[in-house]
């Protein structure tokens, strides 16, 4: 498992690497409002481990084949390389978490601006939408292949970016009681368990 994890984040590919750094742009040309939100931070860190979870599968139709061909031949289950996609999503999370929160102690440490990080409330907001949005991309994946499930997910991505905004705003707003994280919880791994489900009999039954 942990080998077929870092596989994934081996063979990231050099297009997962340029959008992260529009983040940083956008971070550096406009830390006064950013810092003033706070919100920036967690879209950036969400949207941007999408990114990297779906590039990494990158590749035309034959090349995606060849990939799955090779990995199917080494001397684990279909089952492990399907649980390995998805955790490696969530270990991208972790890692622009760290990207994007070193960028912020750098602007901390050379401006006068104040480290204004989201809370709890807003980072289980960030995984929740991150891993709805994985699940989907994922399912289609191992069902149709790589150029279906971007053509498909990435009108859901875009709406899960924006979502992320909303969300975040409404926390600011009103004070969510646990029971709606609890709820918001539920439903994600509802939607993560089956779209894992759904991903291991398509990718058990193609013959590849």
């Amino acid at each position: 498992m942990k080998q077929l994890i870092l596989k994934d984040l081996y063979t990231q590919k050099g297009i997962g690497f340029f959008f992260p750094p529009f983040f940083v742009f956008m971070i550096f040309i406009n830390h006064g409002f950013i810092f003033g939100t706070g919100n920036f931070f967690l879209i950036a860190t969400t949207f941007a481990a999408i990114w990297l979870s779906v590039v990494s599968n990158y590749g035309i139709a034959s090349i995606d084949l060849l990939q799955k061909r090779f990995i199917t031949s080494l001397p684990v289950t279909r089952n492990k390389i399907v649980q390995a996609k998805y955790l490696a999503s969530f270990v991208w999370w972790g890692i622009s978490f760290l990207f994007f929160g070193f960028i912020y102690i750098m602007i901390v440490f050379t401006t006068s601006e104040s480290l204004n990080l989201p809370d709890w409330h807003s980072i289980i907001f960030s995984l929740g939408i991150m891993s709805i949005s994985i699940s989907f991309f994922y399912l289609i994946y191992f069902s149709l292949g790589y150029l279906a499930a971007i053509f498909i997910t990435m009108p859901f991505v875009l709406f899960g970016f924006f979502g992320v905004e909303m969300l975040l705003l409404l926390i600011e707003i009103v004070v969510i009681p646990g029971i709606t994280h609890i709820i918001f919880l539920a439903v994600c791994f509802l939607i993560t368990a089956l779209s894992y489900w759904g991903a291991v009999r398509f990718f058990e039954r193609k013959d590849i």
